[in-house]
């Protein structure tokens, strides 16, 4: 029992030695990185800060002043109809995917 006492104590000593050392580095690490950041503030020329670029003003889609009945619009409205990509093996209860199947075929 002495003996396994004295080992884990041995391993908790050099867990220790190298936590001191990972600290050392990490502290060696934030004080160069301090170091490089100033030099590279020093080396760069000290601009104006540039304006940022102007908002895109969003344009809002007016309704058709068709309305919403499909029944009694033209041709030229089934732009309105949206696009169906896809093919699926079960039947489709939307009205726009089956009158665009009906005109495709």
């Amino acid at each position: 029992a002495q003996n396994k006492i004295s080992e884990l104590e041995g391993k908790l000593l050099s867990e220790k030695e190298n936590q001191a050392k990972l600290l050392q580095q990490t502290e060696e690490l934030a004080r160069v990185t301090e170091e490089n950041k100033n030099m590279m503030l020093s080396f760069t020329p000290s601009l104006p800060p540039s304006p940022p670029p102007p908002q895109k003003k969003k344009k809002r889609k007016r309704p058709s002043s068709s309305g919403s009945s499909m029944a009694t619009s033209s041709p030229a409205d089934w732009k309105a109809v949206p696009f169906v990509c896809g093919r699926s093996a079960n039947p489709s209860h939307s009205l726009s995917a089956n009158v665009q199947q009906m005109l495709s075929a």
